[in-house]
């Protein structure tokens, strides 16, 4: 596919705390190339962060994502589903 494309996102967060929250995204990607058919992406996921202590952070995501005409063929469905856990460790006082 081409570099032309158009992208619509729309991203919402409910704060549970000031550094912990759950987030909503939902996008729809549409690529054009030389030929007849666009590609088409919809992708929808659902996450969340927070702090476990003062120094450990967890998030974790799940998303589900489906392809029309993928590479421009015509009538192709591709569909994913992910999922995504990270821990990061802040080094220091971060003062």
């Amino acid at each position: 596919m081409g570099t032309d494309a158009q992208n619509l996102s729309i991203q919402g967060h409910h704060f549970f705390l000031p550094s912990t929250y759950l987030e909503l995204t939902l996008s729809r990607t549409d690529r054009y190339s030389f030929g007849p058919m666009k590609e088409r992406t919809d992708r929808g996921s659902a996450g969340f962060v927070g702090w476990l202590s003062e120094r450990v952070r967890a998030e974790a995501e799940i998303a589900q994502e489906r392809v029309e005409n993928p590479g421009g063929l015509p009538g192709a469905t591709a569909e994913d589903a992910s999922f995504r856990v990270a821990l990061s460790y802040q080094l220091g006082s971060g003062k």
